[in-house]
């Protein structure tokens, strides 16, 4: 996988779109935001549309809420796993990388990183 410079603007401007909507979005906003962004990051993060809060009942919007802060956090951990790799060790190792944070941020990484190299290469 080849990280553009493209492609790293619209991770971030979509992490930014995140922070705004938990923070002011109303319910219906939250709502479209997270199903835009699940269905276009579920194709590229291996497993990007697990481990969120179900919509069902959501009359509160307060799980959506939710929903939209773990996206970015996912979107964050994504950006700090991936961007530090070399384009060799993306070429190996990112097509099998899954990223979980689910809401009780667990994290599990499979695709041959364990999680004191990711760490090591964040610090």
């Amino acid at each position: 996988m080849r990280i553009t410079d493209d492609f790293k603007r619209i991770v971030d401007e979509d992490i930014k779109r995140c922070r705004e909507a938990s923070e002011n979005g109303c319910k219906d906003d939250l709502r479209y935001l997270y199903h835009s962004l699940v269905s276009k990051y579920s194709p590229v993060i291996a497993d990007f549309n697990g481990f969120f809060y179900s919509l069902s009942y959501d009359e509160s919007g307060e799980n959506t809420r939710k929903n939209i802060r773990i996206i970015e956090e996912k979107l964050l951990l994504f950006k700090a796993i991936v961007y530090c790799l070399n384009e060799e060790d993306r070429a190996n190792k990112v097509a099998n990388l899954a990223i979980v944070l689910g809401p009780d941020r667990l994290i599990e990484l499979a695709g041959g990183l364990s999680p004191q190299i990711v760490f090591k290469k964040i610090e």
